[in-house]
C-alpha cells in the first residue's frame, strides 16, 4: 500500500518537520507525491482495472462499514483535508468515474469534523477488514510463557463475583451453625 500525497498540502514533507512528528522511518516509506488533484486524476485514469475511487466526506451518501458497501481489490481511499475535506471536483471526478463517497458518521452537534488520521485510521482498518476476510483473525494464547497480561473479561469477572459471594454465604452460614452447637441450651 503507497500512500499518494495530493498538493497543495497543508504541511511540508521536509526532514526536519518529519523528525519532529517522530517519523524517524520515512527513509523507508515509498510515497508519490502529486502536485494538483488534476495530476493525481490522469495518473489514476491511466491505471489498468480493477480500480475504484472512494472519497470519504461528509457529503458521502453511503456508510463507511455500512452493508450495502463492500470495498474491492484495487479501491483507493481518498481522504481530503481536515478544515475543507475533498475538493468539490474530486466529488465530481469520484462520482463520474464510478467511484463512491462514503461517510463516517459523528454526530456533529459539537463537533465539525474528525481528525485526519482517526479518518484514515477508520477507513483503512475497514477497507482491510472486509478484504482480509479472517487472515489477520487474533487468536489468544493458552501457554503459560506469554508475555501478555490477560484481563479477564466481564463475564469471567461476574462469575467470580458470584462465587466469592457464595462461599462467604457459605462461611456465614457454618459459622452461625457452630455457633448454635456451642451455644449452652437454657431451659
Amino acid at each position: 500500500m503507497t500512500p499518494h500525497l495530493v498538493g497543495p498540502m497543508a504541511f511540508e514533507l521536509d526532514d526536519k518537520k518529519l523528525k519532529r512528528a517522530g517519523l524517524d522511518y520515512w527513509q523507508h516509506v515509498c510515497v508519490k507525491l502529486h502536485d494538483s488533484w488534476q495530476d493525481f486524476f490522469a495518473f489514476f485514469q491511466a491505471l489498468p482495472a480493477p480500480k475504484q475511487l472512494i472519497g470519504y466526506s461528509v457529503y458521502g451518501d453511503t456508510y463507511y462499514a455500512g452493508p450495502e458497501f463492500k470495498y474491492t481489490p484495487g479501491d483507493w481511499l481518498l481522504f481530503g483535508a481536515e478544515t475543507t475535506g475533498l475538493p468539490m471536483q474530486a466529488h465530481r471526478d469520484i462520482l463520474s468515474s464510478g467511484g463512491v463517497l462514503v461517510k463516517i458518521p459523528i454526530v456533529d452537534t459539537y463537533v465539525r469534523s474528525i481528525n485526519q488520521s482517526v479518518c484514515v485510521g477508520v477507513g483503512v482498518f475497514e477497507a482491510l477488514r472486509q478484504l482480509d476476510e479472517g487472515r489477520h483473525d487474533v487468536t489468544p494464547r493458552d501457554d503459560e510463557s506469554s508475555p501478555m497480561v490477560r484481563l479477564p473479561t466481564p463475564m469471567q469477572v461476574e462469575q467470580q463475583h458470584q462465587r466469592q459471594q457464595q462461599e462467604g454465604q457459605q462461611q456465614q452460614q457454618q459459622q452461625q451453625e457452630a455457633v448454635k452447637k456451642e451455644a449452652p441450651v437454657l431451659a
